[in-house]
């Protein structure tokens, strides 16, 4: 279950055609933050999911 978000958040990105690094720029994060949270090391913050809707 800990890493379905990042599946969806992954699919979402390749389907709309942006790389980590888009994402990454666009809510003001470390490419590495947008790696984490694809691999469910780690989870956006609650602004950040905002921004992601």
């Amino acid at each position: 279950m800990k890493d379905v978000f990042g599946r969806r958040l992954q699919s979402e990105r390749v389907l709309a055609g942006k790389s980590r690094k888009d994402i990454a720029e666009y809510l003001g994060v470390s490419l590495a933050s947008i790696s984490y949270y694809e691999t469910g090391v780690n989870y956006p913050t609650v602004e950040s999911l905002l921004k992601l809707a």
